[in-house]
């Protein structure tokens, strides 16, 4: 369950687990509640409350990678976890009978990759060369709750679209899903065991992806984090790249480009990663459909389904 703590909660939450005077503005979600608090200094952060089925070994393996990343990366492109005034990366809170966790994190500056229209070919590389360096880094990383169930991983992408495709309403398009579904059982799905793995982000969409000065920034949302085919990251961010593109093929080619300078891809990868594109596209609008179903009035949930059409 999605928690619904309004604005005056989460500044009292801030108030008692972390000693912070501020104000709250909640933030666009999909499983989970996000804050941002502003303090009287004008310094920003984010207060996150996980969904009531979310577990705390999952959101440690978000916060281990996050200082993974910061430490042998950079201190400034990613969020790190801000401690409560007990020591504690992780608080939990009991809300209309449900137990939440929650957790503080530093907020980024720099504007959303969505709002740069159209983005430059070099912007587009360069977001590729810094998801390859990413999964460079992560390759020496693990963690005990890497291999989580997640209906957004695209290993499970066949399983995902067959739960959900008939959430969608029109019976065209369930056609053009149900076609890159079987492109993907055929292509894919017989590939994944031989296919170079590690620890990915797994939704560098362009609303995760933060810019500055026409250069990539950094990155948020760590909550799909993910043992996976390390193909999948580029797949994702090249998916996403493309929606609201008039030239989409250009501007994936740009994001893959960049990637396979700072991180190689074998042949296999290269073979499959047209067919995980359209794949990752298809969990997007499926999902889409069905949490629409849960949230009617959540807009944050249709943000990229027209967008995503418009590509297939």
């Amino acid at each position: 369950m999605r928690p619904t703590l309004t604005k005056t909660q989460a500044a009292e939450l801030a108030r008692s687990f972390y000693n912070l005077n501020a104000t709250a503005r909640e933030l666009p979600s999909d499983r989970d509640q996000n804050f941002r608090l502003t303090a009287a200094s004008g310094e920003r952060f984010v207060l996150r409350i996980a969904n009531a089925v979310e577990r705390r070994e999952v959101l440690d393996f978000q916060n281990r990678a996050m200082a993974h990343l910061s430490a042998q990366l950079s201190a400034t492109a990613f969020p790190r976890v801000i401690p409560t005034v007990a020591g504690e990366e992780i608080f939990s809170l009991q809300h209309k009978g449900q137990r939440h966790f929650a957790r503080l994190l530093t907020w980024l500056p720099g504007a959303s990759l969505a709002t740069v229209s159209p983005p430059s070919a070099e912007l587009l590389r360069e977001l590729g060369a810094f998801l390859g360096q990413m999964d460079t880094s992560l390759a020496n990383f693990s963690h005990p709750a890497m291999r989580r169930t997640l209906q957004w991983d695209l290993q499970r992408a066949a399983r995902t679209i067959r739960a959900h495709i008939q959430d969608i309403g029109n019976a065209g398009r369930r056609k053009i899903v149900s076609h890159f579904l079987h492109q993907f059982e055929a292509r894919v799905l017989p590939a994944l065991p031989t296919l170079p793995a590690g620890v990915i982000h797994g939704d560098a969409n362009n609303y995760n992806v933060l810019t500055q000065d026409n250069r990539i920034s950094g990155l948020i949302d760590f909550g799909d984090i993910v043992y996976a085919p390390t193909v999948f990251e580029v797949a994702i961010a090249a998916a996403y790249a493309m929606l609201g593109q008039d030239n989409p093929h250009a501007a994936a080619g740009n994001v893959i480009a960049g990637y396979r300078q700072a991180k190689p891809l074998t042949q296999t990868e290269l073979d499959i990663l047209p067919t995980a594109i359209a794949a990752r596209l298809c969990v997007s609008v499926v999902m889409s459909a069905y949490q629409q179903k849960l949230e009617p009035r959540n807009a944050y949930l249709r943000i990229s389904e027209a967008p995503a059409w418009s590509v297939a």
